[in-house]
């Protein structure tokens, strides 16, 4: 009890508080510093040790100044912590009384020691010039004097890349935005998942960097396709040659091993050349629910070490939070991720998504790849991810956003928006630059569309995306020549890419050369990948339809796959309708195929066969009932369709007000409508999207210059998705123009057209022979007559 009392005697309690409401503030302050200024991690624990060293140096100096026995002449001092320790107190003051007093009772007491008092006093005047105020006040101020020159230093020896503080972007050992390769982490227990998890784990954090661009994995599977090691897993080897291969700066090597009841991570840049490793870092997880953690923070300190700022790296969101709490998760969603992106096995990738969910339904990530993977629940697992947006990294969270108006809102503005915001800081982003062209191609902004995916041609030669739709939008642009140079250099760069021989086909198809068409189909064909067989299939199945081979083409075309949870037996239906109509000008019997189908349907999918039900009435002379089919469709169309807006509702209206006007024989109004629509979408006002329906429309209205010359125009405009419409409609496009020019006695061009047609159905089934027949015998005729 003594001490307390002779603690609250000598004011230290008030001491002790006043100490602790400064350190305090100057705690925060020096944790504001360290996030915005970017000092170094231990600049704060460094600030807590000299607050806490300095502690007993104050109280020792309060003790001491607050009062006590003084040498003959000198007066003690009854300062507070914030009064001058050197001056004396006022005469007659409760100090002095309390002086004399003390003064007096030392004086009669017997002295234990046997020292005098003269050696006393001395001490006793050494502390009380040693432990003052001003003392206690300039010693903090040298020591964070001193902090602040050692901070500097370090700061300084890190930005110039002196010794081991300095970076190695400092060092000069990097760039920034150099592309680095992320091996696949090493496990000595050999347990694959676990290392995979961790892998994915340290991509997505590596992802945030503004330093390093990481090269995406099927930049890497492409690579190590032209090494004639498809599949081959990415060891530290293995990422060693694709780095040295690809002029990449520098390889990243993990390893995971079991350690106690816990796990030991270890994380290293190292040079592709030589195999030295430029910096090396290691963590610690105590037990397997630590393991996500300690890869945040693996990898915080490589990307300090590499150069980022430290207070980037502190302000990216927990790698926990940004991913999921369960390693088990994190487990499928790695594996999911390579069966999708690297295996291109979406049925797998889809089962364990869906595995990955059941253990974290707050797993962001995972609900935003199942967005671009499963095609049914887009919206659904959109709408999950953006709802859980504020948990992932800056850029995963933009890409979410993005996702989300292109799938579930439509909203072509907040996509762009998203995209171009995520760019700014990550302007090497291959994917995002892909999307936002994507977006603005959308929005007929196809010059724009071309250099975004130019630019990420430039950056990864090796990803699929943006050579293909590069190709598309040059196309659209009208600039085929560029777009087949594009090709050559995507089929240099990927000669094993099922895309490839895809687009030969396309370039054929546009050429209209039928024989090209099918020999670039082979290597669909042979491909080990049901989705390359599947297209190749399709493709041919659309040549057997080109030349007349019904039953050819229903045998090679594999079974429906609609993108739409839809009945199978209605998309055959309409197929088969489809065929009679424009193959076999049997009317009739197509009618009656599709009123089966729609028979046969639910009573809630009607909507969505909507525009095929008004149809199809048209043709059957039922105009009421189609405008209800229609109306149908068209609700259905604005709640289930992203980005179906006024504009696409006038489009679509205008569409089928000019499919009745052609049914009442207004010809006038349907041509009005025709252009009309043309005047909706860029693309086809750069290459008419009716003109076939104009010609028609002319045809009908018998004016056959005016029919003539859109039918010309039409087999002039091509473009790369062409085979599936000649297909269907340009065996008749050449009869028809034969028999026009016929019937205004231009044999020469008659006869033309007339060969055109039988060589296109010289094979054509026996059904159909009948109308080759009369073409042929007409152009022998025609011969005949010329002579």
């Amino acid at each position: 009890m003594t001490i307390f009392k002779e603690i609250h005697r000598r004011s230290l309690w008030q001491v002790l508080g006043v100490y602790a409401v400064a350190a305090w503030v100057a705690l925060q302050v020096v944790d504001v510093l360290t996030d915005n200024f970017g000092l170094p991690g231990w600049f704060p624990a460094f600030a807590l040790g000299l607050m806490i060293l300095g502690l007993p140096i104050v109280l020792a100096t309060a003790f001491v100044q607050r009062g006590g026995p003084t040498a003959s002449g000198l007066r003690g001092t009854a300062a507070t912590p914030f009064g001058d320790p050197t001056g004396p107190a006022p005469e007659g003051s409760a100090a002095d009384a309390r002086a004399a007093d003390v003064g007096a009772a030392d004086a009669t007491a017997a002295d234990p020691s046997g020292a005098d008092e003269d050696d006393r006093s001395e001490a006793v005047g050494v502390h009380h010039s040693l432990f003052t105020w001003r003392n206690a006040i300039l010693g903090g101020v040298a020591v964070f004097t001193v902090l602040g020159i050692v901070t500097a230093g370090y700061m300084a020896m890190r930005t110039m890349g002196i010794g081991p503080a300095g970076t190695l972007v400092a060092k000069g050992l990097f760039e920034e935005r150099d592309r680095v390769i992320l091996a696949d982490f090493a496990s000595a227990a050999a347990d694959s998942s676990l290392a995979g998890a961790a892998t994915q784990a340290f991509r997505v954090d590596l992802a945030q960097s503004e330093v390093l661009t990481i090269v995406e994995p099927a930049y890497v599977a492409a690579v190590l396709a032209r090494m004639e090691r498809p599949g081959a897993r990415l060891d530290a080897a293995t990422a060693r040659e694709v780095a040295i291969r690809e002029g990449l700066v520098a390889v990243i090597e993990g390893d995971i091993n079991a350690a106690g009841g816990g796990y030991v991570l270890t994380a290293r840049v190292v040079s592709p050349t030589d195999g030295q490793a430029l910096s090396s870092h290691r963590e610690t997880a105590e037990q397997p629910t630590d393991v996500i953690e300690a890869i945040d923070r693996l990898s915080r300190q490589l990307r300090e070490r590499v150069g980022e700022s430290l207070s980037s790296t502190r302000a990216d969101p927990p790698l926990q939070g940004a991913t999921t709490s369960s390693l088990e998760a994190l487990r499928k969603y790695s594996q999911a991720v390579d069966a999708i992106d690297a295996q291109n096995d979406f049925e797998r990738g889809i089962a364990l998504l869906d595995e990955a969910l059941a253990r974290d339904s707050t797993f962001a990530m995972a609900w935003r790849k199942l967005a671009i993977a499963d095609f049914p629940r887009r919206r659904e697992a959109a709408t999950r991810a953006y709802e859980l947006r504020e948990n992932l990294t800056a850029r995963e969270r933009y890409i979410t956003t993005a996702t989300y108006h292109d799938y579930v809102t439509g909203d072509n503005e907040a996509a762009i928006t998203a995209h171009r915001t995520l760019l700014e800081s990550y302007p090497n982003d291959v994917w995002s630059l892909n999307n936002l062209a994507l977006n603005y191609a959308s929005d007929d902004q196809f010059e724009l569309a071309v250099e975004m995916l130019a630019r990420a041609v430039a950056l990864d030669r090796y990803t699929r995306q943006p050579y293909t739709n590069l190709i598309t939008n040059l196309d659209r642009l009208g600039e085929r020549d560029s777009a087949r140079a594009v090709l050559e250099k995507f089929a240099e760069n990927q000669p094993t890419s099922t895309a490839v021989p895809g687009r030969r086909a396309d370039f054929a198809a546009a050429d209209r050369d039928w024989l090209a068409v099918e020999e670039a189909v082979q290597p669909l064909l042979d491909s080990e990948v049901t989705a390359a067989r599947r297209n190749g299939l399709r493709r041919l199945a659309s040549l057997a339809l080109l030349h007349g081979r019904v039953d050819s083409a229903r045998r090679l075309r594999p079974p429906a796959d609609d993108d739409e949870p839809i009945s199978e037996a209605m998309s055959e239906a309409r197929r088969e309708a489809n065929i009679r109509l424009s193959l076999h000008a049997d009317t009739a019997a197509a009618i009656e195929l599709v009123e089966e189908g729609l028979g046969e349907l639910p009573e809630d999918s009607l909507p969505s066969w909507g525009f095929t039900a008004a149809y199809y009435a048209l043709l059957s002379g039922q105009v009421e009932g189609s405008r209800e089919s229609f109306e149908s469709w068209l609700a259905f169309a604005t709640e289930r369709f992203p980005g179906f807006d006024d504009e696409n509702r006038q489009q679509a209206e205008a569409d089928y007000a000019a499919q009745v006007a052609v049914a009442e024989g207004r010809y006038a109004d349907a041509l009005a409508l025709l252009r009309e629509i043309d005047s909706f979408d860029r693309q086809c006002q750069l290459r008419s999207c009716t003109r076939l329906e104009v010609a028609g429309a002319f045809d009908l209205a018998q004016q056959p210059d005016s029919a003539i010359a859109h039918y010309e125009r039409w087999l002039t405009e091509t473009t790369l998705f062409q085979l599936n419409q000649d297909a269907m409609v340009l065996h008749r496009v050449y009869e028809r123009l034969g028999q026009l020019y016929d019937e205004q006695g231009d044999l020469e061009n008659a006869a033309k057209y007339y060969a055109m047609f039988v060589e296109l159905w010289a094979d054509a089934d026996a059904d159909l022979q009948p109308r080759v027949r009369a073409a042929q015998a007409r152009l022998q005729e025609i011969v005949e007559a010329r002579g």
